[in-house]
């Protein structure tokens, strides 16, 4: 029997993580200064993990802010206040949908309780620009980082559905025409995943909220594609917060190769 956790803390032992982020944000250090604070805590969590006995240790869990709004870097939905015409998501970009850019006075993403919890998330936001491209690559290159240091990662990605239903439409748009983009970026990252894993964990934490039919036949769509790019690495889908219901037979024919509740 293999054992793995669904993630790891991420504040560090002594609240490194929040130290340094008000060190930068007050401009007393640099961002390589950040990136390498965050470094340190990412490899003492998989020490621990690995240490511990676990044969994964999860990547992709580790966030500045929260997991939702790395997902959004990720997809590059960045809602069009913030002027954003780059490739790739820099660390200002980042930081200003989290917590408004007060120089063009743009106010920040809009923070939701996540579920029955005291965490916070930002929600993301469909507007009629939203067009979906891999603006991040933050987990393919924490995977890769943890593999190179000789540790068995297991990455864990936000379900494109709890993505979706947790965000917010600000304009008249249908999120879910977002979907097809959406899942063809998955499949991309989840390709490249798995040149470093046999293992990857996908969270779908909607799976305990009631789900409109009509959504039912998407769903076992998209897992079919992302099943696909996986290849041989297998798919771990974790729902969790509330009771399945009747979203049970959805995760049980989503064609993944395990299932967490």
């Amino acid at each position: 029997m293999k054992s793995h956790i669904l993630g790891f803390p991420r504040i560090g032992e002594n609240r490194e993580l929040k130290k340094a982020l008000e060190s930068y944000w007050k401009n007393e250090i640099k961002y390589n200064e950040l990136a390498g604070a965050a470094d340190k805590i990412k490899f003492d969590n998989w020490n621990i993990q690995k240490n511990g006995g676990l044969d994964w240790v999860a990547t992709g869990d580790f966030s500045f802010y929260d997991h939702i709004l790395d997902t959004t870097a990720m997809l590059g939905l960045i809602p069009k206040r913030f002027e954003f015409t780059g490739k790739e998501v820099d660390p200002e970009l980042y930081f200003n949908m989290a917590r408004g850019d007060n120089k063009k006075n743009i106010p920040a993403m809009e923070m939701k309780k996540w579920f029955n919890t005291n965490y916070h998330y930002m929600v993301p936001e469909f507007e009629k620009s939203s067009s979906p491209f891999l603006a991040s690559k933050k987990i393919i290159l924490e995977t890769k980082q943890a593999k190179d240091a000789g540790f068995n990662p297991k990455p864990v990605l936000t379900g494109p559905f709890t993505y979706l239903l947790l965000g917010k439409e600000t304009e008249e748009i249908n999120r879910f025409d977002l979907l097809d983009k959406i899942v063809e970026i998955y499949c991309g990252v989840i390709e490249e995943l798995s040149a470093y894993t046999d293992m990857i964990q996908i969270d779908e934490a909607v799976l305990g909220m009631d789900i409109d039919f009509d959504l039912k036949d998407l769903f076992k769509s998209a897992y079919s594609k992302i099943k696909k790019s996986a290849g041989s690495t297998k798919i771990l889908i974790a729902a969790y917060f509330s009771e399945l219901r009747e979203n049970s037979d959805l995760l049980l024919e989503s064609g993944a190769d395990g299932i967490h509740i």
